[in-house]
């Protein structure tokens, strides 16, 4: 195939543990709302809010002590925005802002 389907993931990973991955619809774009509720919202905090420490990498806690927790992020436009910049700062005590 010239065009051949493309694949979008999302995920979260530490030392010690796994986030479940995003499967991104095909033909679905991501601005900064669907990256906030649809990601961020759901998939993200269910990772970072785990305190299991279980043998299962996907249901473990993400860090022993999330104050060593640093968020980051490449430079896509959704992750830049400035409603998802804001989400940031009310869910995680560090994180790089999008001009570090």
């Amino acid at each position: 195939m010239k065009f051949p389907t493309k694949i979008q993931v999302w995920g979260m990973m530490s030392h010690r543990a796994l986030s479940e991955l995003h499967i991104i619809p095909p033909e679905q774009t991501i601005n900064g709302a669907h990256y906030r509720d649809n990601i961020l919202a759901k998939t993200c905090s269910d990772a970072t809010n785990r305190t299991a420490n279980t043998d299962s990498i996907l249901e473990r806690s993400m860090l022993g002590d999330m104050s060593d927790f640093l968020f980051m992020q490449d430079g896509a436009p959704p992750h830049t925005a400035n409603f998802t910049q804001r989400w940031y700062v009310e869910h995680f005590p560090r994180f790089w802002r999008k001009v570090e």
